[in-house]
């Protein structure tokens, strides 16, 4: 039903159609009921699940040096992986025998089709590799890869063995899950079949040990052998033998000679045990009274874009029920990380603060207008709140920290709406005006236009942010989103539901006469804020020269803001520090070390932690990797198995239950036990979990000179710079060595003449020395696979000298050779990986930072490498972007964290020029006018005045959230601007003088406007206790504080000077007409 007097415009138009609808009530119900749904079953994480487009590429080249393996595949390749548009970068390490390689995919792309342009590459030019390569390994990498939860079994009674195959099994159930991708078992010990030759034995019988082999892998097979018919019908044959025990093994026949058959146990001691250990993993903590516990660990990968506390739950409830049928008293079952926890924590965090700010700015409007004012606040805030979770559901967002922000972001972005359509038929309707459905109607017709102008100023201002490249953009892609989207659905029910409300409501409500609501004076009574504020106003319009103080203030106080940064009291930073529950040390010994040292030295430092009251448990790695992390994955965690590495997963108190933020700790942690990890090229790092998007270390700096050994001598001395530089710890390089190299170089000539092949000799020093687990035996008992390794026994070798006692067979009859009559040893020094980015050769140097603003310490580190010189005294050339370096000279490139902050700001900086310009043009067009949108915009940088020095005072740096906010207030300030200067332009239209209709528009304005002020400031409030978005609940407060302050200052001021200025023009323009005339 319509009102009976016509509405002027869209707005009016939609308020007179839905004022006395009965479909508004069923719009309500529905969008409440779908966006319930909605919110129920939309996949819950704790951070965003991010795309990233990245492989590795692994092609193996045994018994080659990191050199020739990098000139001759990891050149080439890279040049065919360089070909492909989608691609980035590729960084490339080659080592001894392989060479890896990493792909970074441009943003935009989708994994699925970069991996097939990947694979298509491959093939094509797989012929071209050198003989003795492998076929390329592409391994994709994501997010997939990271566990979502993780259990540990650990016992002080139980033996490994037993505790690995009670993993497995539960794994295998596990696997069973709906929307479970991956079960991983890590640690314990493996049954096998050890096979330990003896060289003396195997040369007697003229046998070689890649014959064992041969023989041992020929013996357990098991093949179809097609189908045979007959009168009982088809039957499918299968044919051949796996080796079910040791007794199996011994029996093999491996070789004969004139005596007989040779069997395996006449050359070989054949026993069923465990082999020699490649890793060890321990869980140390409260309830192991911090002694260590053998340890297995199950991580659990879910499937991308499932509902991780679905996943993680249904893993839980399985993990406890299969506990109690098979796990004995003394094993204990620990979950070790919990992502649907997190999750579960994060969204309740979200949703408490959610209920904070909208009660919190219900209750403003109740104090400020009135309960019923109130009450309708309440309900289209909820409409316009549950209204963001239906697009999420429609688009493929997920409910995580992130865009729960983005929910609690935008009530201060929706209220706005709310509130001056509310304020503005509520002061109609207690001025005097006929009681009747046709007042709230004229009411939205009056403030709709400039509201409707607002609004879009306001989504162009954040639509622009949501194209921000790369992870940190992806990352924080739901914050404009979901704000854009609650802004649209705030105006459309701003002027259909709310006049609906306020309709239904106040249409029975007592109605209190106030002129002073109509621009007045408070009729005689004493005067309040707002008389003082018009009086302030009026003084300052008296004179001209009073309103270029106020800009001269605001222009110097500007600058000094400004210059905080530079001068470093206020800090700028990608991403803030996120308080986790786990993090990481990285301990790497010296390249020598064996598997055992490492492991004594990881568990000390495990003990070490003790001294933290916040540390409850530790799960050591040595030899093995723990499950992954999102960092991990970045930084390649899941490739340290070897001896000399380990990892401890640290796990801490819930936030909850601890006072120290996890980056607190994490320093703690980093000043206690560097001193027992000092050692010469032992090297450890505090790895937290990133607050966003990883990177290959905080700070990177990227060495590029005219060779090797200068480009080697150029990294020392960068390495020199970091180490001078206050907070940077960890120092690394990618030129650290390997493990020194004893190498038995066979004379070819020598071996033919004593019959021996040389190849053959060579694959039998590698069988004899490292062993070989090729064939797997099937045990009846075990679930997986038994290897059977085939190797001399350890007392056989562990001294230099034992490889030149190995015997060869010799193919002429006769004696058997020993291998230090065909071939003599060589030692060594340890290689270092050859790297290339983007196939230019490269050194990388790498650190960590303990404090804010890792950029402030790149540029101190490049202010002392520009005072020295290069090794043949070259300048070193020091670039903050990506670009063409000259391998001629010698050039630093800054990388690490500061690749995601320069791209960061460089998009928003970018963003927000395109915003200013497409909010000029829109208000040209609007006012018809180039000197009124000026008016209108010069609040705008005027909110740094409020930005900055908060930021400075509470010790925190402006951040990408921060930034974000920014960028929303400018068209929060719009919002204000438009509707000052298009009430007080109305008023002139109407009669008044400039200075009466400025006043009479701030007079009307500046209660809703210090309504909407305060809902922001008290609301966005509570972003502070979010560690992820604390930049937000620091930028909007402080911002919208300081730039209220001075749009009701600041822009009536200019406006009055602007119109008087154009009326004097007008008159003198007419007088010379008249005087012509």
């Amino acid at each position: 039903m319509k009102t009976s007097r016509p509405a002027s415009g869209i707005s009016g138009w939609l308020a007179d159609q839905f004022i006395t609808s009965k479909l508004t009530p069923l719009l309500m119900m529905v969008v409440l009921a779908i966006g319930i749904m909605a919110f129920w079953t939309t996949p819950k994480e704790d951070d965003p699940s991010l795309v990233v487009a990245a492989a590795d590429v692994v092609v193996a080249y045994p018994g080659r040096g990191a050199k020739e393996v990098d000139e001759r595949v990891a050149k080439p390749v890279g040049q065919w992986i360089r070909e492909l548009r989608s691609v980035k970068h590729v960084y490339s390490s080659a080592t001894d025998d392989a060479v890896m390689l990493s792909i970074e995919f441009h943003s935009g792309i989708t994994q699925d089709k970069a991996l097939s342009e990947l694979y298509q590459q491959l093939n094509a030019n797989a012929g071209r590799l050198p003989s003795g390569t492998s076929a390329p390994l592409v391994k994709p990498r994501g997010v997939d890869d990271v566990a979502v939860l993780a259990a540990t079994l650990s016992s002080n009674k139980v033996a490994p063995d037993i505790l690995r195959r009670l993993a497995v099994e539960m794994a295998d159930k596990l696997r069973a899950l709906p929307n479970v991708s991956r079960v991983d078992v890590t640690g314990g010990l493996q049954r096998t079949i050890n096979v330990q030759l003896n060289a003396r034995k195997l040369a007697e019988r003229g046998l070689g040990a890649d014959r064992v082999l041969q023989a041992i892998r020929a013996s357990n097979v098991r093949l179809p052998a097609g189908r045979i018919s007959g009168p009982g019908g088809d039957y499918k044959i299968t044919t051949g033998a796996f080796i079910k025990s040791a007794e199996d093994a011994a029996s093999l026949i491996v070789g004969a000679n004139q005596a007989g058959p040779v069997f395996l146990r006449d050359v070989a001691t054949v026993a069923e045990g465990f082999g020699e250990p490649a890793s060890y993993v321990s869980r140390i903590g409260d309830n192991t009274n911090w002694s260590a516990n053998p340890a297995v660990t199950i991580s659990i990968n879910k499937v991308y874009g499932s509902n991780v506390t679905d996943v993680t739950r249904q893993a839980k409830n399985m993990l406890n029920d299969i506990a109690k049928e098979i796990l004995p008293a003394d094993v204990h079952l620990d979950i070790t990380r919990d992502n649907g926890q997190i999750a579960l924590t994060t969204l309740e965090m979200a949703l408490k603060h959610m209920v904070i700010a909208v009660l919190v700015s219900v209750l403003l409007i109740i104090i400020a207008l009135g309960w019923r004012e109130g009450l309708i606040a309440a309900v289209t805030l909820a409409i316009t709140l549950l209204s963001i979770p239906i697009v999420y559901m429609l688009t493929g967002f997920t409910l995580n920290r992130v865009s729960m922000a983005a929910m609690v972001f935008a009530i201060g972005l929706l209220i706005d709406n709310a509130i001056v359509v509310i304020e503005n038929i509520h002061r109609h309707w207690h001025s005097g005006d006929e009681r009747s459905a046709a007042v709230a109607v004229r009411a939205v017709a009056e403030v709709g236009p400039p509201t409707i102008l607002a609004t879009v100023m306001v989504i162009m201002a954040l639509v622009p942010t949501a194209f921000v490249s790369g992870m940190v953009g992806q990352y924080l892609r739901p914050l404009p989103v979901g704000a854009s989207i609650g802004m649209f659905f705030s105006l459309f029910i701003a002027v259909t539901v709310t006049p609906y409300l306020c309709n239904l409501m106040f249409h029975h409500a007592p109605v209190k006469i106030d002129k002073s609501l109509e621009g007045g004076d408070n009729g005689g009574k004493k005067k309040d804020l707002k008389s003082y504020y018009l009086n302030a106003l009026a003084f300052i319009l008296a004179k001209p020269a009073r309103a270029f103080g106020v800009y001269a203030i605001s222009i110097v106080l500007l600058i000094a803001i400004l210059a905080l940064i530079p001068a470093r009291i206020a800090i700028v930073e990608v991403m803030p520090q996120k308080n986790s529950n786990e993090m990481s040390v990285m301990i790497d010994m010296p390249p020598s070390t064996n598997l055992e040292t490492t492991y004594a030295k990881a568990m000390d430092v495990a003990r070490k932690l003790r001294e933290l009251p916040e540390v409850t448990a530790c799960q050591v790695y040595a030899g093995a990797s723990a499950p992954l992390t999102f960092l991990g994955v970045a930084r390649h965690y899941d490739f340290r198995m070897e001896p000399d590495k380990a990892e401890i997963h640290v796990q801490l108190k819930p936030e909850k239950e601890r006072k120290k933020p996890s980056h607190e700790i994490a320093l703690q942690m980093h000043s206690l036990i560097a001193p027992m990890l000092s050692d010469k090229d032992t090297f450890f790092t505090v790895a937290e979990l990133p607050p966003g998007p990883p990177s290959l270390a905080r700070i990177v700096a990227e060495v590029y000179g005219p060779d090797e050994e200068q480009r080697l001598k150029a990294a020392e001395k960068v390495k020199a710079a970091f180490s001078k530089i206050p907070g940077v710890v960890s120092i690394d390089w990618t030129a650290r060595r390997g493990v020194p190299e004893l190498e038995y170089e066979i004379d070819l000539q020598k071996a033919a003449m004593r019959g021996v092949i040389g190849g053959q000799a060579a694959d039998t020093v590698r069988t004899l020395i490292a062993g070989d687990s090729g064939p797997m035996a099937q045990l009846p008992d075990e679930r997986e696979g038994v290897p059977i390794t085939v190797r001399l026994s350890r007392a056989q070798r562990t001294d230099p000298e034992d490889i030149d006692a190995l015997l060869f067979t010799s193919m002429t009859g006769g004696m058997s050779v020993p291998a230090s009559d065909i071939g003599k040893l060589r030692r060594h020094e340890g290689s270092y990986p050859f790297m290339r980015k983007d196939l230019q050769p490269v050194v990388m140097v790498l650190a960590e930072s303990t404090q804010l603003g890792t950029a402030y310490a790149m540029q101190d580190i490049s202010d002392i490498l520009e005072q020295k010189r290069m090794p043949d005294s070259k300048p070193m050339e020091i670039t903050w972007k990506d670009k063409v370096i000259d391998q001629g000279n010698y050039a630093l490139n800054w990388a690490g964290d500061w690749v995601s902050q320069r791209d960061l700001y460089s998009d928003l900086g970018m963003a927000f020029i395109a915003v200013l310009f497409l909010i000029y043009a829109m208000l040209v067009a609007w006012y018809g006018s180039f000197l009124i949108p000026v008016i209108v915009m010069l609040p705008i940088p005027l909110i740094f005045i409020g930005v900055i020095p908060t930021h400075a005072l509470l010790g925190k740096a402006l951040n990408g959230p921060g930034t974000v906010g920014v960028i929303a207030l400018a068209g929060i300030v719009l919002r204000n601007s438009i509707l000052l200067v298009d009430f007080a332009r109305s008023h002139i239209a109407e009669g008044m003088t400039i200075k009466e209709a400025v006043l009479k528009a701030c007079s009307l304005r500046v209660r809703p406007i210090i309504i909407t002020a305060l809902a922001i400031i008290l609301g966005e409030s509570v972003l502070y206790f979010d560690e992820m978005m604390q930049g937000l609940g620091i930028t909007m407060p402080s911002g919208t504080f300081i730039s209220t302050l001075l749009t009701l200052g600041i822009v009536p001021i200019a406006y009055y000077q602007l119109a008087s200025l154009q009326q004097k023009m007008a008159l003198k323009k007419a007088g010379k007409l008249q005087e012509s005339v």
